[in-house]
């Protein structure tokens, strides 16, 4: 047998015990929320963009249709759930006060999209949302470098591309191809320690290889930051602006995380004002590497990871958990995670995004870490 048989193979095993698992958890979700137990718990559901053109399409982990989200939000109102702040859902989860159903709407990152498409429709409900913003392309105020470059060569796909200098060959953009480009040209990046200009420059040689109109898509804002005008309205509309790093970073270097939050608390403090913030998303759901110690010396009083459940009283409120959903979450299981019966059937465990660990990614040298380590008590 081949290895793309036995791939294949596997994906279907895969996808008939999913179906499996969502049709017992969805037959069992009407008497799950009824229970004490729900009213116990605390359903934190993540989102990260909705799409302005086809990025749903690109990468359905990420994205999803304001169609999509727009029907998400009737299933919460359909089935009785109690849409809460985040900070109000926890105090009360902890309190043992939490309403029947209680849901916290969370969205990472703090993609332009989400002031122009999710926000509008979080206002058609009346739901409270907290952004976890990434500071640093909210103030370079261009495309995300890394996110940027596999949309336009998933946009390019089954075209060929070569760069001399930075890809050893001409590369044929199927999907191997794509992943394949991907990858090297993030390493060409790093080893040649690009600035952002610098990738920002390498995003629109690409898009002019493959013949894509780099500038319009600039001047549709697709995947960038929020700006700070689009932030300081967000705040004004109710919602909370919270942290998520400053480079979308972590590190095992206590000095060298600490600057980040440092940073992105201060970008915050700054456009809007306020008290620091102190509710906090791991970005990339990478949180192993920090200790806990490290976010309560930072004032921080909250933190979510990736790993898929629900919190109850017994969570640590700075490893709390969430279901982050995407367009590949079909509607029954969406509905048994609302209920909570997904609890009591397997759901695989979190998958941390790759490069989010600073050092691993940019070139820290020792002096470096010196030069922020002093910045990050000052």
């Amino acid at each position: 047998m081949t290895q793309g048989r036995r791939d294949r193979g596997m994906f279907r095993f895969r996808e008939a015990g999913r179906f499996l698992r969502d049709l017992a958890a969805g037959i069992a979700a009407p008497a799950v929320a009824a229970t004490t137990w729900r009213q116990r718990r605390l359903l934190v559901l993540g989102y990260h963009g909705i799409s302005l053109a086809d990025e749903h399409l690109w990468d359905g982990t990420i994205y999803m249709s304001p169609e999509t989200f727009r029907r998400r939000l009737n299933i919460l109102r359909e089935t009785g759930c109690e849409v809460l702040p985040l900070g109000v859902a926890v105090r009360q989860l902890f309190e043992g006060t939490l309403p029947p159903r209680s849901v916290a709407l969370v969205f990472d990152d703090g993609f332009s999209d989400f002031a122009r498409v999710a926000a509008p429709i979080l206002a058609e409900f009346g739901y409270p949302a907290t952004v976890y913003l990434c500071s640093y392309y909210a103030g370079f105020n261009r495309p995300i470098f890394d996110i940027m470059l596999r949309y336009l060569l998933w946009k390019g796909a089954q075209q060929s591309i070569a760069l001399p200098g930075i890809l050893s060959e001409e590369m044929f953009l199927d999907e191997d191809g794509q992943r394949n480009a991907t990858e090297k040209l993030r390493a060409a990046a790093l080893e040649n320690q690009m600035t952002a200009g610098d990738k920002d420059k390498l995003l629109a040689k690409v898009a002019k290889l493959l013949d894509l109109d780099y500038q319009e898509l600039c001047r549709e804002r697709l995947l960038h930051t929020m700006n700070a005008e689009e932030v300081r309205a967000m705040n004004a509309q109710g919602y909370d602006i919270e942290l998520h790093t400053h480079r979308h970073r972590v590190s095992r270097k206590q000095e060298l995380f600490a600057r980040e939050i440092h940073d992105n608390r201060q970008w915050i403090r700054q456009t809007i004002g306020g008290a620091d913030r102190v509710h906090f998303s791991f970005p990339g759901g990478v949180w192993e590497p920090v200790e806990q110690e490290w976010l309560t010396d930072l004032g921080v009083e909250t933190a979510l990871t990736c790993v898929p459940a629900l919190a109850d009283g017994r969570c640590n409120k700075l490893s709390l958990p969430r279901f982050v959903d995407n367009a590949h979450v079909g509607e029954r299981a969406f509905r048994a995670w609302l209920a909570g019966s997904m609890s009591f059937f397997p759901k695989g465990t979190d998958n941390p995004t790759e490069g989010q660990i600073l050092e691993e990614t940019i070139h820290v040298r020792s002096d470096v870490v010196r030069a922020v380590a002093a910045r990050a008590g000052g």
